[in-house]
C-alpha cells in the first residue's frame, strides 16, 4: 500500500513504500517529452533537500542529491549536485535517457544502503510553434486589400 506524503515546505508530494529513498514524481517511467528541457521532481520523504555549501557538516535529516543523466558511472565528480527538489535537466537529445537520482549526506557521502532511485523516459524534438502573422497592423492590412477586392469585383459586375 502506497502513502502520501507531503514533505516539507519545500518538497512536492510523493508516493513512496520506502521513506529513505529519494521519488521520482516527474518525469515519470516510459513517458515520451516533446523537447530537450525536462523538469525532474523529486520527493525525499524524511530529509530536507539543502545547500550543500551552506551546510557542509553531515546532519540528521538534511542532505542533497546527486543527479547522473544516461550515465553508469555513479561517482561524486560525475554527478549534478542539486540543492533542490525540483531540477531543470536541459540539452537532452531527442530519444531514449536514463535518470538516476542519489539522496546523499550534506558532506556528498552516501548513506548506508544507497538511496537510489532511477527513470527512464523518452524525448522528442520539440514541436514546431505554428507562425503566427508579423503583428496586427499585417492582419489589418491583408482584410483590407481582400474587402476592397471584393467590392471591385461586386461592382465589377453591375
Amino acid at each position: 500500500m502506497s502513502i502520501a506524503i507531503k514533505d516539507r515546505v519545500d518538497n512536492p508530494p510523493f508516493y513512496s513504500h520506502n521513506i529513505n529513498m529519494p521519488n521520482i514524481v516527474s518525469p515519470r517511467t516510459g513517458q515520451v517529452i516533446a523537447g530537450s528541457t525536462v523538469e525532474l521532481m523529486v520527493g525525499t520523504p524524511s530529509y530536507k533537500i539543502v545547500d550543500f555549501e551552506k551546510y557542509t557538516k553531515a546532519t540528521s535529516g538534511q542532505g542533497h542529491l546527486h543527479i547522473w543523466v544516461d550515465q553508469t558511472n555513479f561517482s561524486k565528480t560525475s554527478a549534478i549536485k542539486a540543492t533542490s527538489n525540483i531540477y531543470k535537466l536541459e540539452n537532452l537529445t531527442p530519444g531514449p535517457h536514463t535518470v538516476t537520482v542519489e539522496l546523499v549526506a550534506n558532506n556528498h557521502n552516501s548513506f548506508s544502503p544507497k538511496n537510489i532511485s532511477s527513470v527512464s523516459f523518452t524525448t522528442t524534438p520539440a514541436k514546431p510553434e505554428p507562425k503566427k502573422l508579423q503583428s496586427p497592423l499585417m492582419l489589418t492590412l491583408i482584410t483590407l486589400v481582400l474587402l476592397l477586392i471584393a467590392a471591385y469585383l461586386m461592382l465589377s459586375k453591375k
